[in-house]
């Protein structure tokens, strides 16, 4: 077992090979955006047609309000890359809703022996930040967790997704933060794995399972607002350890964003 604390020094360099495939991503950018914009309309349509059904019953109402709330984000994500802006408005907002936002969305979806917990500390303040890309980024980490307690639920059957909130006010020069925190109850990332994750393209899932864009660009969300990064794991080889039950409560990650609070932030309570 292995524990380690990181916080990236740098934005990593991309290679030659890495730019190029950024070109390509530039190049096919607006036509992609434009086909999925088409698509989503065309599932935000029947998700309107299956509304105005009146034998739906109570769950089946709270899929399709899901549906339509993640085809709506999905919109205008899709906008941003047709327009060009990111972010598309920068805005006071709530980190505790876009949170709750993001936790009602992975709620009726995941997995029944996880456990989705959510920790809020009093006052933590709002962030003047683009709304849709916050939610993205909060998004990026809880599917990475959960991919993450994926690993360790056949020898443990159950696992612990937790979303916390809080607040640093450094004495140095007097910032202040709101600080998210996620974390899982996986095996922990390998120390040669930890070492590579923020790089672009990055990725030791299957070629059809990750870009390897997910944490490089939570890493440049943070960075862009003047924010931190920064991760912590604890580290268990299951091929080690012939009881992997028996150790992996002991293992898990946990990512670290610092974002800096709005000015004169007013504090907004969430029920």
């Amino acid at each position: 077992m292995s524990i380690l604390t990181h916080s990236p020094l740098e934005t990593p360099q991309s290679t030659p090979s890495d730019l190029k495939r950024l070109a390509y991503i530039g190049l096919h950018t607006s036509r992609f955006a434009h086909d999925i914009k088409n698509l989503l309309a065309c599932i935000s349509g029947y998700a309107d047609l299956l509304g105005h059904k009146t034998h739906l019953d109570e769950k089946a109402a709270l899929y399709l309000t899901r549906i339509t709330v993640a085809t709506t984000r999905a919109k205008t994500l899709s906008e941003a890359l047709l327009h060009g802006s990111t972010p598309l408005q920068q805005e006071r907002v709530p980190i505790e809703h876009a949170v709750r936002s993001v936790a009602a969305l992975l709620k009726h979806s995941i997995d029944p022996r996880i456990t989705l917990e959510m920790h809020f500390a009093p006052n933590v303040p709002d962030v003047t930040v683009d709304r849709n890309q916050l939610e993205q980024a909060i998004l990026d980490l809880a599917l990475n967790a959960l991919d993450a307690i994926a690993e360790i639920l056949p020898e443990r059957n159950h696992g612990t997704l937790a979303f916390r909130l809080s607040t640093e006010q450094r004495a140095t020069d007097r910032r202040r933060f709101a600080v998210l925190s996620v974390s899982d109850t996986g095996p922990g990332i390998a120390p040669e794995t930890a070492a590579n994750i923020f790089k672009p393209f990055f990725t030791t899932k299957l070629a059809q399972q990750g870009t390897g864009l997910g944490l490089s660009s939570v890493q440049a969300f943070t960075e862009s607002y003047s924010g931190e990064i920064s991760f912590t794991t604890t580290f268990t080889d299951a091929a080690l350890h012939p009881h992997a039950s028996d150790v992996a409560a002991e293992s898990g990650s946990t990512f670290t964003l610092l974002i800096p609070a709005s000015l004169e932030s007013t504090v907004s309570h969430v029920a």
